[in-house]
């Protein structure tokens, strides 16, 4: 549709076999992808499971599905996001194609950024610094992230990564899952990892289907019951910069999670659980300089907000109603 002319324009590339779930647009408008389970575009399979299409519908000739190979009743892409440094996509399989996250370029195609994390992968955020995913993930050993506990009950139901590669990803030794050895992987953070519990509404066994945000919050939805073994539905945000996230929620003067998202006025390594983001114990005004400085240093690196060390999983809970 022309916005202009509120007329419909000629963009009607065909696409066959199966659908189209996720549509974004480059930055600079120059180029259209479509992610699905779609074989092919044009009658052409380099459309396959993933496509970067013209302003005129026709098909742009990338590398992108000689990688990714999502396609048909059992794998397709769930979601796609685009900024200026890239085209990203998340990937879901039943046959071992690609699950997990990529970027690639919006002109070649080429992987620039691969986190090959087995487990479908459902969506997307990319931020500054850290890009999230919404996701049932149980294993990123292939690029040095937490090792596979699937057998446990274990999964990851929103991760973050590096924005940049930091090293390869390795070679595949799982049974059942393709082999991406070499491509571009970026670092998986065990600093953020909340715990979520299963809801049963789609009867699928999943928690979290969506992740958006701001330069505030993080929101994450789906049908979960609860996070971090608070009693949570459907919807969640966390603090993007370790500030209070509850302060203000109704009918609770204590509130204040640091971000962490449990909703219990826990104060996570602070002095006081209700000091609404002080560092006061809520008394005097006595403080709140220094607190301004340390909440500049969270809002720099959110891996050291108090509560969020990388280091730390004190802040989930391993199996039974929330997993980490």
């Amino acid at each position: 549709m022309d916005l202009k002319t509120n007329k419909v324009t000629d963009f009607a590339p065909q696409v066959d076999d199966s659908l189209v779930r996720a549509i974004t647009v480059a930055p600079d408008g120059s180029a259209v992808a479509i992610g699905g389970s779609f074989t092919s575009v044009g009658g052409s399979s380099e459309g396959y499971g993933i496509a970067v299409l013209e302003k005129d519908g026709s098909l742009r000739q990338t590398n992108i599905s000689s990688v990714i190979r999502n396609a048909g009743p059992d794998s397709g892409i769930m979601s796609l996001k685009s900024d200026s440094r890239g085209l990203y996509g998340t990937g879901y399989s039943q046959e071992g194609a690609f699950e997990g996250m990529f970027r690639a370029s919006w002109t070649t195609g080429d992987i620039d950024l691969m986190a090959d994390c087995h487990g479908d992968t459902y969506d997307v955020l990319p931020t500054n610094d850290v890009i999230y995913i919404a996701s049932h993930t149980h294993d990123c050993s292939n690029i040095g992230g937490f090792a596979d506990r699937s057998n446990e009950g274990v999964y990851h139901h929103a991760v973050g990564f590096s924005s940049t590669a930091t090293g390869t990803v390795g070679s595949n030794t799982a049974s059942g899952y393709s082999d991406y050895q070499g491509q571009p992987a970026p670092t998986q953070y065990n600093g953020f990892l909340p715990g979520f519990q299963i809801g049963d509404y789609s009867g699928l066994s999943q928690a979290v289907w969506t992740v958006e945000g701001n330069s505030q919050y993080l929101v994450y939805g789906g049908e979960f019951i609860a996070v971090n073994g608070t009693k949570q539905q459907g919807i969640v945000r966390f603090s993007m910069s370790g500030g209070d996230v509850n302060a203000a929620r109704p009918g609770d003067v204590n509130g204040n999670n640091n971000g962490n998202g449990d909703n219990n006025g826990n104060d996570n390594g602070n002095d006081n659980g209700n000091d609404n983001g002080n560092g006061n114990n809520g008394d005097d005004d006595n403080g709140k300089d220094k607190d301004k400085k340390k909440n500049k240093k969270k809002q720099d690196d959110w891996d050291n907000q108090d509560g969020w060390d990388q280091d730390d999983r004190e802040n989930n809970q391993g199996g039974g109603w929330w997993w980490w």
